[in-house]
């Protein structure tokens, strides 16, 4: 390299690059670095084409800021790479170059410039290069500057022409140090600027760079506290003759906005290697710290919908199944109690069995609420009226006797706590936090329920903003062993415990109690104290409305039927064999089909007023063939449609097509017969 002068031609600054494939994994690309001081820059190639490049000090901060090391150990490093690094050919000249950089993306930043040579990788420039090339420059030029002023004492000619030269290299210099991407400025010993490039200037509020030379940080628009910290920094370096790199501090610049920055300030030394400034390059890193804010919020965001996602798929693999099979433990004692006398003594226990098959399609429920899939079959009601049903229910009694040292204790208010909701998920998200209290209590301890009426304004912890308004509160506090700040956040993720499985659960208790919190439009609150107390706080929007009165077990004359006749198509025995004695009891002549199949070559030669559909059927027709071949046979058809699972766009369809109400599995009595009659009612 020419002694005075910065090269002409880009490729005079060039070093040869390290290379690395796309599917070079990053910990491979890593080990380059590590291994390979002072490299800080890998090319990445594709097929002998250049694919982009990484930076050492960006990969550390990608993997150990945004995603961590673990993550990306084994991913391919174009997952990481630049994909769109400046390259030029090795004659292209260093102004064409500058200029070039100049175009660059405001968001943009290049620490190194690719050089090609006839379209193949010659090697790379680093930013570290160019301005050790200015340094040596700065040096050269006071070399240059005592040596023409000499001669020009000589010779006026000469004196000139030898300021037209200085004058022209300093525009050169100019122009590349503009062209980076980072801002850049020099100082002397008493800290008074002497230069910068165009980045800075923007950044101080001056519209030439030129202009800086004389100024200090007074004079710029930076705070005191600031202005004094940027000061010591500047003493520091040059009483101790010593870099400080990569110092992470705050700017306002001249539009009064704040600026995160990555700061790096070296000492500058004349001929005699004395210190007589100082040479800073910073960059600003506020957009990317944005980015990477947003960009951790989004993969939370991801990662909480993939794990609801795969309980969905769970709950959906499972809820059509179960709900047919717990249709016979559900609905056979109401068939038998029809038969029995009032004063029969088995009652009792078949009212026993079927609220036990409701508790169990409950728990179906538990699980669609969780992968936010549920059906929530909200009404007015009392929540102290759930409270009081809860503490006299089996699950409390067993509960009682497997912790007999531990007191249950309510504080209930005398004021009703009316809410619109479901009366079951409000009872298991109840039962789950009390278990969740009992596990937590090691010895002797108490349990307090308690509900009360709180108006809302403000936000609750994690919560960006709530809906001020007038809200039921139910609290459940206990003594126990508390959760530690760190895990508050992730209780509520679904298969998260701490407890030992079996009796303790599966870690699924408090992901339900969140989705039906969720559902019901309300909040929930949790404080502890490690050791002595926690409580977790439930907020409902508080409804004024008129409660919903218990049904008549009775059947209603409003239900009968008049002979109409009904076809049932359902893949399962038990829930075939249930609805025909429900509609034969309706006075309804019912027949009952298997498959579609079966119920399409029925309809071909016995016409009916109402078909009965189960939604999924396998293997063989599903529901939607089914109804619409029955259409082409018997146009018009009405149909009721059933399902174990719910699937909203599905009904949609089917009503679409004629279907009128939908009934979820395991339905009752009632609900059946509430449904076909509303449908002849409406065909009739």
């Amino acid at each position: 390299m020419n002694q005075t002068t910065i090269p002409v031609k880009i490729g005079q600054l060039c070093e040869k690059a390290h290379i690395v494939n796309t599917d070079t994994p990053v910990s491979q690309v890593k080990s380059i670095f590590d291994n390979n001081k002072p490299v800080s820059c890998v090319v990445v190639m594709a097929h002998q084409q250049i694919a982009g490049m990484v930076m050492n000090i960006h990969l550390n901060s990608t993997l150990s800021q945004r995603y961590g090391f673990a993550l990306f150990y084994n991913k391919p490093i174009s997952r990481l790479m630049d994909v769109s690094p400046i390259i030029v050919p090795h004659s292209k000249s260093v102004e064409m170059v500058a200029e070039q950089a100049m175009q660059r993306k405001s968001d943009k930043l290049y620490d190194h410039i690719i050089v090609t040579e006839d379209d193949l990788l010659l090697g790379v420039v680093a930013v570290k290069t160019i301005l050790d090339a200015l340094t040596q420059a700065q040096k050269n030029h006071v070399l240059i500057q005592k040596k023409y002023t000499e001669k020009l004492e000589q010779d006026d000619f000469e004196k000139q022409q030898a300021i037209d030269k200085l004058e022209e290299s300093k525009k050169t210099q100019q122009i590349v140090i503009d062209a980076i991407p980072h801002a850049i400025y020099w100082k002397n010993k008493d800290s008074i600027y002497i230069g910068c490039n165009q980045s800075f200037a923007n950044d101080a509020g001056i519209s030439n760079p030129k202009d800086i030379k004389g100024m200090t940080d007074d004079m710029l628009p930076w705070t005191e506290k600031e202005t004094l910290v940027y000061q010591e920094q500047d003493k520091r370096i040059i009483k101790q003759n010593k870099s400080e790199l990569h110092i992470h501090q705050i700017q306002t610049n001249a539009a009064n906005q704040k600026q995160f920055l990555d700061t790096s300030k070296i000492p500058l030394h004349d001929t005699a290697g004395e210190v007589v400034g100082i040479l800073c390059v910073y960059e600003d890193i506020t957009l990317q710290l944005d980015n990477d804010n947003k960009r951790i919020q989004l993969e939370k965001q991801l990662a909480r919908a993939q794990r609801m996602e795969a309980i969905g798929r769970l709950a959906g693999g499972v809820a059509h199944d179960l709900n047919n099979i717990l249709s016979g433990i559900v609905n056979y004692p109401d068939l038998i109690m029809m038969d029995l006398p009032e004063d029969s003594p088995i009652i009792p226990s078949l009212k026993v069995i079927q609220k036990s098959g409701q508790r169990a399609a409950a728990v179906v429920h538990d699980l669609l609420t969780l992968a936010r899939r549920g059906v929530t079959n909200n009404e007015s009601l009392d929540l102290n009226t759930v409270i009081y049903q809860y503490l006299e229910s089996p699950e409390c009694l067993k509960l009682k006797t497997d912790f007999p040292d531990i007191q249950i204790r309510s504080r209930i208010s005398s004021r009703p706590m009316t809410i619109e909701g479901s009366p079951v998920h409000l009872m298991k998200t109840l039962m789950n936090l009390v278990n969740n209290s009992a596990e937590a209590i090691k010895t002797k301890g108490q349990i307090s329920i308690c509900t009360h009426h709180a108006c809302l304004d403000s936000p609750l912890r994690g919560y960006s903003s709530v809906r001020e308004g007038e809200y039921v509160v139910l609290t459940v506090t206990d003594n126990g062993i508390g959760i530690l700040e760190e895990n508050i956040d992730k209780i509520f993720e679904p298969f998260y415990t701490n407890k030992k499985m079996g009796r303790s659960g599966t870690g699924l208790g408090m992901s339900v109690v969140w989705g039906t919190v969720k559902d019901h439009n309300g909040y929930i609150d949790i404080s502890s104290k490690p050791f002595e107390q926690t409580t977790v706080t439930i907020y409902l929007p508080s409804k004024t409305a008129v409660l919903k009165p218990l049904q008549s077990d009775e059947i209603s004359l409003n239900l009968m039927g008049d002979g109409q006749s009904i076809l049932i198509v359902d893949d399962m025995p038990e829930q075939r064999e249930i609805a025909v004695s429900y509609l034969k009891r309706l006075n309804y002549k019912v027949h009952a089909a298997r498959s579609g199949e079966e119920a399409v070559e029925y309809i071909r030669c016995h016409p009916s007023d109402l078909v009965i559909l189960d939604m999924i059927m396998e293997p063989g027709m599903d529901w939607l063939e089914t109804y619409m071949k029955i259409l082409e046979i018997q146009p018009g058809t009405p149909a009721v449609i059933t399902s174990g699972f719910s699937e909203s766009e599905r009904v949609k369809k089917a009503q679409l097509l004629g279907a009128g109400p939908y009934i979820k599995k395991p339905y009752d009595f009632i609900d059946l017969g509430k449904a076909v009659k509303e449908k002849i009612k409406a065909t009739g």
